[in-house]
């Protein structure tokens, strides 16, 4: 419970700091910011997800020759 509460606190002093970043910018902020980092991507993405002051603001699409790749964009609320 209270590796989660600093997660989200420090998710929030990114997302302050750096401004809007998808889930995969995010855990490598808190790779290179927390000595036990942030866990796998997934859990990562469901912390941002979970959390009341962070929100969806858009979304990246990359196509490939045979594959799209689509990341959400996160940022604080308004």
């Amino acid at each position: 419970m209270a590796r989660t509460r600093i997660l989200r606190k420090k998710m929030i002093e990114i997302l302050e700091r750096e401004g809007d970043m998808t889930g995969g910018d995010m855990k490598h902020h808190l790779d290179n910011e927390l000595r036990w980092g942030g866990g796998s991507i997934n859990a990562v993405v469901m912390l941002l997800r979970r959390n009341g002051e962070v929100e969806k603001k858009g979304m990246e699409i990359y196509n490939n020759k045979a594959k799209r790749h689509r990341q959400i964009i996160w940022g604080l609320k308004e």
